[in-house]
């Protein structure tokens, strides 16, 4: 599940990655692909056990919704793909669940020859103790893994002199972890905010 960050940064980067369509012009070239794929997967070391561990295996049924969007215009162009995995264990319940991904990067010419927006923001998962058994494809039933949001906002002034170029650009980047808090290697996980000024 999704937590809401609670960074101003975050916020900041995903309203601008999301809302790109509304300061998409009319003349805008936009490419919408939705799709779904069901499946189901058995699993015959659920748990992941070493060798010579007795093994407990679960029939899984997965649904995963998925949306590619991509946006071209003349001072703005878009990218988004999210996708949904919903989860259902037949005889482990207790593991249903629906994770998330996206990723998504806009970059705006907001006025051009003068300001100028860039921005990019992911959310997928990722195993936070690389020495256990990690939690491929979310279909075992350990516990080694959090959500990882990553954004980065970076508004920036540049303007053309002829055959000079003046530059003035400010960059905030965050890394935000969630999820990991009942497992024993949450404290690995660190979040993180950089924030850096050019100037050209």
């Amino acid at each position: 599940m999704i937590k809401a960050l609670g960074t101003d940064a975050g916020r900041r980067a995903s309203l601008i990655v999301m809302a790109a369509g509304a300061v998409t012009p009319a003349w805008a070239d936009r490419q919408i692909q939705p799709s779904v794929t069901v499946g189901t997967v058995y699993v015959d070391n659920l748990d992941l056990v070493p060798p010579g561990v007795p093994k407990t295996g679960d029939w899984i049924a997965e649904l995963i919704p998925r949306l590619q969007l991509q946006e071209q215009a003349p001072n703005l162009s878009a990218v988004l793909d999210y996708s949904a995995q919903a989860l259902w264990f037949r005889d482990h319940s207790a593991l249903d669940a629906v994770h998330q991904d996206g990723a998504g990067n806009v970059s705006w010419a907001a006025m051009p020859n003068l300001l100028f927006v860039e921005a990019r923001a992911a959310y997928t998962q990722q195993a936070i103790d690389l020495t256990q058994p990690s939690n491929a494809g979310n279909l075992f039933g350990v516990g080694n893994v959090a959500n990882q949001f990553d954004a980065m906002v970076a508004p920036y002034l540049k303007r053309d002199f002829g055959t000079m170029t003046g530059l003035l650009r400010y960059q905030e980047s965050l890394s935000d972890f969630s999820g990991a808090g009942g497992s024993a290697d949450a404290s690995l996980l660190e979040n993180s905010r950089t924030d850096v000024v050019t100037a050209d």
